[in-house]
């Protein structure tokens, strides 16, 4: 079962962080030597506002975070004892997780364009993920 869960958490990693990581391209907040660039015009993509901007690396980068932190869930359930309905969230709420984790995502990138500091931007996304 917990290889499973690590399959599903890095598959799930690499496919979503392309796209977390495209939101930091877009608000110039990293940029890459050699980017990979989807337009993807029928999305409304063009040259100079790609779709998808992001590096080789990314996917396994991201599905390796997504294996890393499935097994911190495991280990610390055990450590700490959790109740076994709260190890098995619904769909729903798993993905009104992700679509909030997202959220923080793309606003730490227009945060970051409005020239915000990093202890604000800090603050306020650290303000957002204990509530």
């Amino acid at each position: 079962k917990s290889v499973q869960f690590s399959f599903w958490m890095a598959l799930c990693g690499g496919i979503l962080g392309p796209f977390l990581d495209s939101y930091h391209s877009a608000f110039s907040v990293l940029r890459y030597d050699d980017p990979i660039k989807f337009i993807l015009s029928p999305l409304g993509g063009s040259s100079q506002y790609p779709v998808l901007t992001t590096a080789w690396w990314v996917p396994e980068l991201f599905g390796l975070a997504g294996f890393l932190i499935g097994w911190l869930y495991i280990l610390y359930d055990q450590i700490f004892e959790t109740q076994s309905s709260k190890t098995k969230p619904n769909a729903p709420f798993i993905l009104t997780c992700i679509s909030f984790f997202t959220f923080q995502y793309w606003l730490s990138g227009l945060l970051y364009q409005g020239h915000f500091d990093r202890a604000t931007i800090l603050f306020v996304m650290s303000f957002m993920a204990a509530t």
